[in-house]
């Protein structure tokens, strides 16, 4: 959905800046922190006035973080899907996807399935706390997405009840971990949904003001985000990456996310392109563009 004119024109609009919840200068040069400070949940608007960015309240008990940590030891039992070197960094990286990708029909992931179920099972149980409160943050923040998440996620599960997602609304799960601290790369998921969210919950024992800041380059931006704290944002718009742990501890992470093809499937009624007639097909492909901007425009707006 990003290569088509309408997508990238919103996508440039999207990397702008209107500031934290009040208007804001625009960073000259650099990227500008944003603090914790008082542990209040922040928000930031892109300069047509869509909420773009919310990082969640400093947690007031360590049950967020808990839960997180609790998970990433159930996945150590996994077979990782990405070890050592990859290309988002070097760590580990546990994939309980629900995809589609080039397959022809949405699957899960073989850490969600057959002889692991028992484990994932497992995994999904003990981070009901953390699924629960990030859906919540997710309707409050984003109510008209997040409906429209909802709606694909269930619309996917009834289509094939094999899948199962750990986070939903969101229908893919990964935990990071390392020995330390997951750094990554620079990058942007392009697999994601263009007008859409992934949610990157970081967990450990580190300092936020010094250890993996959350770098959201083209927003001008980098994020100081604790332990058990959610951060909502377009992953597939914005290059990101996060800095090394400096101190003594450990960070690890957990991000949810959508696929694009899985939106794209419900919107061709749950089939794929070859199940489709040349006038259906063409009819979906006239009006990607509607779409794709009636999903940007279900961003919050700011009221002035």
């Amino acid at each position: 959905m990003t290569s088509t004119t309408s997508a990238l024109d919103r996508a440039t609009h999207a990397r702008g800046y209107a500031g934290p919840l009040r208007a804001g200068t625009v960073p000259s040069r650099g990227l500008v922190e944003v603090p914790i400070g008082n542990g209040g949940p922040m928000s930031i608007y892109d300069v047509r006035g869509y909420k773009t960015v919310h990082r969640a309240a400093l947690p007031k008990s360590s049950v967020m973080n808990d839960v997180c940590m609790a998970a990433a030891r159930l996945a150590s039992a996994f077979k990782a899907t990405y070890t050592g070197k990859h290309d988002r960094g070097i760590y580990e990286a546990h994939v309980f996807n629900n995809t589609k990708g080039s397959s022809a029909f949405p699957r899960a992931s073989a850490l969600c399935i057959g002889d692991y179920k028992p484990l994932y099972d497992q995994v999904r149980y003990t981070l009901s706390p953390v699924r629960e409160t990030i859906h919540n943050i997710f309707y409050e923040e984003f109510p008209a997405l997040c409906v429209e998440y909802e709606r694909v996620a269930d619309k996917i599960c009834q289509e094939h009840p094999q899948i199962i997602p750990a986070c939903y609304p969101f229908t893919s799960l990964c935990i990071n971990s390392g020995p330390r601290g997951v750094m990554t790369e620079r990058h942007i998921d392009t697999q994601n949904l263009a007008p859409g969210l992934c949610c990157v919950v970081p967990y450990g024992r580190f300092d936020p003001s010094q250890d993996s800041k959350i770098f959201i380059k083209e927003l001008g931006f980098y994020f100081q985000v604790a332990a058990g704290m959610p951060i909502f944002f377009p992953s597939a718009l914005y290059t990101h990456y996060n800095s090394k742990l400096i101190t003594d501890g450990m960070r690890g992470s957990i991000v949810a996310w959508t696929g694009a093809a899985m939106f794209q499937y419900v919107d061709m009624g749950c089939r794929t392109v070859a199940q489709l007639t040349g006038a259906e097909y063409a009819a979906h492909k006239a009006t990607l563009k509607e779409r794709v901007l009636n999903r940007f425009d279900m961003f919050p707006r700011r009221v002035a």
